[in-house]
């Protein structure tokens, strides 16, 4: 007899039993209610977008300032809208290339130089600007809620 004339064996045709549709008790999940994409995944993303917003609004104000405070002269009169549009390119400069951070700040002072700025109040508005974005960072409740207080540790024990 060879392999396709064989009989078939009495264990190949057995049911397979059949698998619960919810195989978990009644009332239990599978994830969390707010894990569950089909109803707050909309919700997450407005609520991401928005802030990336408000984030990028509130950085581009910032070197906005930065600049007017290293050179108050009018004729570096940049304004909110151009700087705005600034920031998201340069962030998607930073984000996209390998090195982006060089291309991204060299960027940045670039197009304040072509509007008026001198290079001294350029490099100080992207230099400052990001020293305080990143102080905000490290500052920031993040968890929120209340810090946990560590006892110092002696360096000799």
């Amino acid at each position: 007899m060879t392999a396709s004339t064989a009989p078939l064996r009495s264990d190949a045709t057995r049911t397979i039993p059949a698998i619960p549709a919810n195989p978990l008790p009644p009332g239990w999940r599978p994830y969390p209610a707010w894990a569950q994409p089909a109803r707050n995944g909309r919700a997450v993303h407005r609520a991401g977008d928005a802030t990336t917003l408000v984030s990028m609004q509130c950085f581009a104000r910032t070197q906005r300032r930065m600049l007017h405070a290293a050179d108050p002269d009018p004729r570096a009169n940049v304004t909110l809208a151009r700087m705005v549009g600034l920031t998201y390119t340069a962030n998607a400069l930073n984000m996209t290339l390998p090195a982006g951070s060089a291309v991204s700040v060299a960027y940045t002072v670039k197009w304040l130089r072509e509007w008026g700025s001198t290079n001294a109040a350029a490099v100080f508005t992207v230099v400052a600007s990001g020293a305080l974005s990143s102080a905000t960072f490290f500052h920031s409740p993040w968890p929120p809620g209340r810090p946990q207080r560590r006892t110092p540790r002696p360096i000799c024990s």
